[in-house]
């Protein structure tokens, strides 16, 4: 029995250990409200106020909101930590070109820097074929004579066919960076279409069982005309009780058709919260993995720091989880049965 709880509890371990960093990201999500309790609260919450209804959840969305922030900030927190760890990396290694790391450069005294430039320059000219006098040899700055002179001889070396060709391997994976960043850019702009999906289903599943209905008894509420009056005679007094008490009956009923579309609705509206989250996990965050690798790649061929960030995409696309469940109480603001934009 012993041996195999051990066993279990290493099998637990090992599994524990490989989750990724998005992963255990997207497990921050706090419990979300049930489809039962927001049907609940969005009853609860718009009764009359003739019924007396109290709402048994008050902060059901505050609560989740809370917690969510919360799980959000250790989000930004490890995406933090894993950007600062990246660049921290590359700051040890050697820059490009250079024999110095990053931050032996970043700490060179300005001189400095422009002596190394100078030098690194030179290097490239003789890669170039140029020859090196088309420098100054005392580290001062090229003149503008002296620039467009040597510009030309660039210029005229490229178009014979003499100038190095860029690094094939590099050039290639800058191509496919640009055409996965396109990619993402793409689909974040599709993340919400869940979302908007369901409210478009939404407006027409109400105009067409609800929105008559409802109408029909707001019409018999506007021609009262003694309802709710402050001031009237004791000869009106009992239309004016027998018009609020209609009024509060029409309110009651226009109450219970909506619960009956709500009832409805938000399940549509839970099920494309939770379709644009998988949209995030299972869309999203491949693509970033995609994207840091091939970062990965121009930084381990390049060692240029324009590209120490790669780490930190998935953990950005996992973010994205958390912030779509957080539109989980938003129903209302897509589904704009008021027409309202």
């Amino acid at each position: 029995m012993n041996f195999l709880f051990l066993t279990m509890m290493l099998g637990t371990a090992m599994m524990a250990s490989a989750q990724t960093a998005e992963e255990e990201i997207m497990k921050l999500l706090p419990k979300m409200p049930t489809e039962t309790e927001m049907i609940r609260y969005h009853k609860e919450k718009n009764s009359p106020s003739s019924e007396n209804i109290t709402v048994a959840q008050p902060y059901l969305y505050g609560n989740f909101h809370n917690a969510l922030k919360n799980a959000r900030d250790k989000a930004d927190k490890k995406i933090k930590e894993v950007g600062e760890t990246s660049r921290a990396r590359a700051m040890k290694s050697k820059a490009a070109g250079t024999d110095y790391t990053v931050e032996e450069i970043e700490n060179m005294s300005e001189a400095e820097q422009e002596k190394m430039a100078m030098a690194m320059a030179q290097k490239k000219l003789a890669g170039m074929g140029l020859n090196l006098s088309d420098l100054p040899s005392d580290g001062r700055k090229l003149s503008d004579a002296q620039a467009k002179a040597l510009a030309g001889k660039v210029m005229a070396k490229a178009k014979s066919g003499q100038l190095q060709e860029t690094n094939p391997k590099q050039a290639e994976l800058m191509l496919k960076l640009q055409e996965l960043s396109t990619e993402e850019f793409q689909r974040v702009t599709t993340i919400d279409d869940p979302l908007k999906t369901a409210a478009q289903k939404g407006r027409q599943l109400y105009a067409r069982d609800y929105k008559d209905r409802i109408d029909a008894l707001v019409a018999q509420q506007k021609a009262l005309k003694y309802v709710f009056m402050e001031k009237y005679t004791e000869e009106d007094k009992p239309k004016v009780e027998a018009e609020t008490k209609k009024y509060n009956e029409l309110a009651v009923q226009i109450w219970e058709i909506e619960n009956e579309f709500y009832a409805k609705f938000i399940p549509m509206w839970y099920r494309a919260v939770q379709a644009s989250m998988d949209f995030c996990k299972n869309t999203l965050i491949p693509i970033e993995k995609r994207r840091q690798s091939v970062t990965k790649e121009l930084y381990d061929l390049t060692q240029d720091t324009n590209y120490t960030m790669g780490d930190t995409y998935p953990l950005v696309g996992a973010a994205s989880y958390l912030d779509q469940a957080g539109k989980l109480g938003e129903y209302d603001d897509f589904l704009k049965l008021n027409g309202e934009e």
